[in-house]
């Protein structure tokens, strides 16, 4: 059974992430249904849905893989569907980092942020994430470890045991560690005082704000799903331009989903 938000009749789903594997935590927390394919989806939804991406802007391939559902159903069904942008932005999570920063610091000597490993350039975005949350922090010492909830295999380094092993080695005596998830799974960690990104009524609140924005821009011709077609498509070794002295000749076609209901396309050529 679906469920829908206050100010809306449109039912709401949430569409599962590496960032958030737990399904039993996310509706518990949110009291949605969560999904994790298009068969899923279509087995609760038949007319309107709004699907909103739980992740925080790293797992961009999930972002893709629930607009490829999207397109798979509405091409087939009569469902009208909205995609929404991921529940929050990086610059939210740094600012409920730097919140957790100042909150632990005068009872805790380190803070580990914890999150489910992803892929190298998401795991390297959420570096960047946490060393600007650190910015002014100096009294508390910050690492970053990951681990892999939803057991898909992914490539964990450094993770928890070995940070938290690393603090005690540096230092002196028995320190108080705090864990804190930089994602949207539940806050569990042996031996450590853990929390979650953000309570459950501020997770609401900011999945209420993405199906807000969604249907609004639905109203005005766009459904998201182009977008989030695109979602991961300058991410990766091939978009990474590290070396400038090479040249490459490989042609993109685009198509862009505008507010009012028209799109176009451009193909442009890297030189």
């Amino acid at each position: 059974m679906t469920h829908t938000y206050t100010h809306t009749d449109v039912p709401v789903v949430l569409y599962a992430t590496a960032e958030a594997t737990d399904t039993h935590y996310l509706h518990e927390v949110t009291g949605l249904p969560v999904v994790r394919s298009a068969r899923e989806l279509s087995a609760i939804v038949h007319d309107r849905v709004c699907v909103v991406p739980m992740c925080t802007g790293r797992d961009l391939t999930s972002i893709t893989h629930a607009a490829q559902a999207l397109r798979w159903l509405t091409e087939r069904t009569s469902l009208r569907a909205a995609l929404a942008t991921p529940v929050c932005t990086s610059t939210y999570v740094i600012a409920r980092m730097r919140h957790h920063l100042r909150r632990l610091a005068p009872t805790h000597d380190a803070v580990v942020f914890l999150a489910a490993a992803v892929d190298p350039f998401a795991d390297a975005e959420l570096c960047r994430r946490v060393r600007l949350a650190q910015q002014f922090s100096e009294s508390t010492e910050v690492a970053l470890a990951f681990d892999d909830p939803g057991q898909r295999g992914a490539d964990c380094w450094p993770t928890l045991p070995e940070v938290t092993s690393r603090l005690h080695k540096i230092m002196d005596g028995q320190p108080t560690v705090a864990v804190v998830r930089a994602d949207f799974h539940a806050p569990r960690a042996e031996s450590c005082e853990a929390h979650a990104l953000m309570p459950g009524s501020a997770l609401k609140t900011a999945v209420l704000a993405s199906v807000k924005k969604a249907l609004h821009a639905q109203e005005h011709g766009d459904d998201g799903i182009a977008a989030g077609l695109l979602a991961d498509h300058d991410q990766g070794f091939a978009h990474s331009h590290g070396d400038e002295d090479h040249a490459h000749g490989h042609a993109h076609s685009h198509a862009h989903a505008h507010a009012h209901g028209h799109a176009h396309s451009h193909s442009h050529s890297h030189h």
